[in-house]
């Protein structure tokens, strides 16, 4: 008997906290279901690609966004998005690649990562053509927010 008492109160000792939190991970999950209700059909890819620091000191994430544009064409861009003290984001700063809208393939997989020296570098993967000269691969090279290099894949 001693031993389903101490069972019993271990036990509830066990869910307590999970009920405490049950509260917290709906409302987290819910505001989770919002945002994902609310991204728009054209949204194909989004991916944060590390962090930059402004000369100013601000600091933030690198955000890459692929769009499906209505005369299907995509379309990329690279945001800023600052942190603010809080740790909340606030509005972005938006750099389109013009040269995207412009390929007659689709992009189907989009990698990225961000130098030591804060330059961000994209990875685009490309549906494969009959065409051997059409490149399966982009690459995408930002020194900044003005300063960049597009072209097919070197490897």
């Amino acid at each position: 008997m001693k031993f389903k008492k101490t069972f019993f109160a271990a036990a509830c000792l066990a869910i307590l906290p999970l009920s405490l939190t049950t509260t917290h991970d709906a409302r987290a999950s819910e505001s989770v279901q919002r945002a994902l209700e609310s991204l728009a059909p054209s949204v194909r890819f989004v991916q944060s690609a590390g962090q930059w620091r402004g000369p100013n000191g601000q600091i933030g994430t690198h955000r890459i966004v692929l769009l499906a544009n209505p005369d299907e064409t995509q379309s990329l861009y690279i945001q800023w998005v600052p942190l603010n003290k809080g740790g909340q984001s606030t509005a972005p700063y938006a750099l389109e690649i013009d040269e995207i809208s412009k390929l007659n393939q689709e992009i189907i997989g989009v990698s990225a990562q961000v130098g030591v020296r804060g330059e961000l570098s994209v990875y685009l993967e490309a549906e494969p053509t009959d065409d051997p000269n059409v490149p399966y691969g982009y690459e995408l090279f930002l020194k900044d927010r003005n300063t960049y290099s597009f072209g097919g894949a070197s490897n």
